[in-house]
């Protein structure tokens, strides 16, 4: 029943914006010991709005097993909506879920692009199934997504072997959102020197994390 919880969700997300500092955004954020180094190397690039509150638009719960999501709407007077996650913690008080907010990545989009790493890197991303294949054909198994960035432009091509068992929860979340603009935690990497050809920006899907942009940290009731 989450609208008879309206006006403490509220208290909760206006505090969440209205933080001027670190630590007193950390106060509204869900997972906040785990959260904190991330929000600091956040903020070292990222000014720390302020938008000026004005209410509460719609919530609505979040079925999602063994927690207790809800999506909540912000409206301000100066900025454009805000849709955020919300948990209900075990102790009855909510948080925002900080990192899908800002889509929260271990590299900015533009900065993942350009610098191609080697290394997977955690990205928030939205994945489409991929109208184009290699010019030479997928090998067998290999799925191919187009990736792009919800506030950065610029899309990639990516891979994955839809038979190795760690990606059915990736396969999963892409059916139930029929494979259009489907919001991803995903580890992404350069497989190596750029090749020829229609698919030279591909790069390749290392892992899944999470369940769209949340990051589930084991079960909470």
């Amino acid at each position: 029943n989450v609208e008879n919880k309206r006006l403490e969700i509220e208290a909760v997300v206006r505090g969440f914006f209205d933080a001027p500092n670190i630590d007193t955004k950390l106060v509204f954020s869900r997972d906040s010991m785990r959260v904190r180094p991330l929000m600091e190397n956040y903020y070292r690039s990222h000014p720390m709005t302020r938008p000026r509150w004005k209410n509460l638009g719609w919530v609505m719960t979040v079925d999602e097993p063994g927690y207790r999501f809800a999506y909540a709407q912000a409206i301000f007077e100066d900025l454009e909506p805000i849709s955020l996650v919300i948990e209900e913690t075990e102790d009855g008080k909510y948080r925002v879920d900080w990192e899908s907010s800002v889509s929260y990545g271990e590299l900015d989009w533009r900065e993942f692009l350009k610098v191609r790493p080697a290394e997977p890197t955690l990205l928030r991303v939205i994945a489409s199934k991929s109208q184009m294949v290699p010019e030479a054909g997928a090998a067998e198994g290999q799925e191919y997504l187009e990736i792009k960035h919800a506030n950065s432009e610029g899309s990639v091509y990516a891979y994955f072997d839809r038979n190795d068992p760690k990606f059915q929860p990736l396969i999963q979340q892409l059916q139930s959102g029929n494979w259009k603009d489907v919001p991803l935690t995903l580890r992404l990497c350069y497989p190596g020197p750029s090749s020829t050809g229609s698919l030279s920006m591909s790069v390749r899907i290392a892992n899944i994390e999470g369940k769209g942009w949340l990051i589930l940290q084991g079960t909470r009731s």
